[in-house]
């Protein structure tokens, strides 16, 4: 994703607004919780570092979600 993109999704929230982070695996409904987001400064271009736990099964919430994107997809292409 460019950065111009990025940077008008985030002009969605007000500034203080928290950011959260979702890392999944949708096709077998698995979530990694963050425990831990890191910017790296070095890098030859913006770089966000998550540093995330063991899978954990999707909770009924999720496996809805998943599978009306998943129908949604197909019905799409």
């Amino acid at each position: 994703m460019p950065v111009k993109e990025f940077i008008e999704y985030l002009q969605r929230w007000p500034e203080d607004a928290q950011i959260g982070f979702l890392c999944a695996d949708v096709e077998n409904r698995k979530v990694f919780q963050t425990k831990e987001l890191t910017a790296l400064i070095d890098c030859p271009q913006p770089l966000i570092c998550l540093d995330i736990g063991n899978p954990e099964d999707f909770d009924a919430e999720e496996i809805r979600t998943a599978e009306e994107c998943e129908r949604c997809h197909l019905k799409n292409n």
